[in-house]
């Protein structure tokens, strides 16, 4: 039987190299990783296309409910606005929190292109969040 991860173990950290934090109460988090096809046409290959991957990039995001500030270790709201409002560039690290000999981490560079908040009445506030990669992701091995 395979081991199915349970996705309240997967995490999206970020912060300076090194000592990224993950974001207080996320709720769900996404990694998509994106091949952008090129059409390859020759004549007279008639009218099936032939494709190739190009460029690669890659986006994380994050849902969490809305926390004002951390009691202790971790990332919010705040952290994510000024990382937006000073250009900063963060390192970004995804995965299981808690790594096992042959799990697989995924880190690279990325900025924050959005952050959405939402205050419904008589519901708790949550954000999202979304990075944007700068440059390569790779994908290491726990040892």
């Amino acid at each position: 039987m395979e081991n199915i991860i349970n996705g309240s173990d997967l995490v999206i950290k970020w912060g300076a190299s090194g000592s990224e934090e993950v974001v207080v109460c996320s709720t769900s988090c996404t990694a998509t990783i994106t091949a952008e096809m090129k059409a390859v046409k020759c004549k007279g290959s008639g009218k099936w296309k032939s494709n190739t991957p190009g460029d690669k990039s890659f986006e994380l995001s994050v849902d969490a409910l809305y926390i004002e500030s951390a009691t202790g270790t971790g990332k919010v709201f705040a952290d994510i606005f000024d990382s937006i409002a000073g250009d900063i560039e963060v390192s970004v690290v995804f995965g299981l929190d808690n790594q096992t000999t042959g799990d697989s981490l995924y880190t690279g560079n990325a900025y924050f292109s959005t952050t959405s908040l939402t205050a419904a009445a008589g519901e708790d506030a949550t954000f999202s969040a979304t990075l944007v990669g700068n440059g390569e992701l790779v994908r290491t091995t726990t040892a």
